[in-house]
């Protein structure tokens, strides 16, 4: 009998202990503000840590329009520092509390890279950053595709040797900005941008003069033509691939899926699968969150409330017959639940575990 109770006491503790864990399996974690200038911010908070970017860098771009910030993410890699988002108008307040704590208190050792002309950042958001005793430098071209082949320039004045580029368009956002999370990892691998039917004279001026470079065209020929494609192969001496699929979703699927530029077996990288979810719908989340992307081996997938068939059919397959622990995975959540919505999340979290999760 007291055998019979003891090994009833046993079995009984055992299943509180699995329970436990089992309960205390977190699949994601949502890294969100009140607005996207918040969401940056704590992006910038969760990768860099009191005082990391002291005496370096940190990259500041414009938060409601894209274009010019398409090209900031393979210099922010470089230096290893953060994408903050600020109003075109004025320094935001907590733009400067976050700077602040990053370089933990300003001189001019710190560096601040602004983003963009002053139609994108105005001379008062630069002057705010002057009066904060920290250097400014902007970066910034008569277009976004002028922008683009001066950050690509800016990535040589600091030493890098460029030995591949992607091509994204700048007439839209998606591509440039799910790319964006390899050009931070790669470092020395910018962004350049055309049109769907024409290479602007900013970017065909750099490819000629940097004519051994590999080119990876982003997006299918909706996005930027055969055209195009035809004359990258003409004036390079490297290659040209292009990676795409019939839409944003299924492209961002296949830039993860691709060996190109950072390999994804579990033996190489952390002990999950990680990624990083962005809305596909607009891009200032994507954008920031390519830090987070790149500090832990997470490509960025874009999602919607109705979630995408492609992103779907990619995670319920690397997952199946996960359970918790080190075949499951984990996902980084960009922005609020008006944003990403808490089901959206919780679902997410179900590919991940193949099931395993309960909310």
């Amino acid at each position: 009998m007291k055998k019979y109770i003891v090994l009833m006491l046993t079995f009984s503790f055992l299943l509180i202990i699995v329970n436990f864990v089992f309960a205390d399996t977190t699949y994601t974690e949502r890294l969100a503000g009140n607005d996207r200038i918040e969401t940056a911010i704590e992006i910038s908070d969760d990768v860099f840590s009191n005082g990391w970017c002291d005496g370096a860098e940190v990259i500041v771009c414009r938060s409601d329009l894209y274009p010019d910030a398409l090209s900031a993410s393979s210099l922010a890699g470089w230096f290893t520092c953060p994408i903050l988002l600020n109003p075109s108008d004025s320094l935001d307040s907590r733009v400067e509390d976050e700077l602040d704590r990053l370089f933990d208190g300003f001189d001019t050792t710190d560096t601040v890279y602004i983003i963009g002309g002053e139609a994108a950042l105005s001379e008062e958001v630069e002057d705010d950053l002057e009066d904060l005793d920290c250097t400014v430098i902007r970066i910034g071209g008569t277009d976004r595709y002028d922008t683009a082949q001066k950050v690509a320039e800016e990535l040589e004045d600091q030493n890098a040797i460029i030995f591949q580029v992607f091509v994204c368009t700048g007439e839209n956002w998606p591509d440039a900005l799910v790319a964006s999370a390899y050009s931070h990892f790669n470092m020395n691998m910018p962004v350049l941008l055309v049109r769907n039917n024409e290479i602007p004279s900013p970017t065909f001026d750099w490819l000629v003069s940097h004519k051994d470079v590999d080119a990876y065209i982003i997006g299918g020929t909706g996005v930027i033509s055969e055209d195009v494609r035809t004359t990258l192969a003409i004036t390079l001496n490297g290659g040209v691939k292009r990676i795409s699929g019939d839409n944003r979703y299924e492209t961002c699927v296949a830039l993860a899926e691709s060996e190109d530029f950072w390999d994804m077996p579990r033996e190489d990288g952390p002990d999950d699968q990680q990624f990083t979810f962005a809305i596909g719908d607009n891009f200032p989340d994507a954008l920031a969150g390519c830090s987070v992307a790149s500090d832990n081996y997470a490509p960025i997938l874009l999602i919607q409330s109705a979630f995408p068939a492609a992103v779907d059919d990619y995670l319920s397959e690397m997952f199946e017959g996960a359970t918790s622990g080190a075949d499951s995975g984990f996902g980084y959540v960009l922005g609020g639940e008006g944003v990403i919505s808490s089901s959206t999340e919780d679902y997410i979290a179900e590919l991940l575990s193949d099931g395993d999760y309960e909310p």
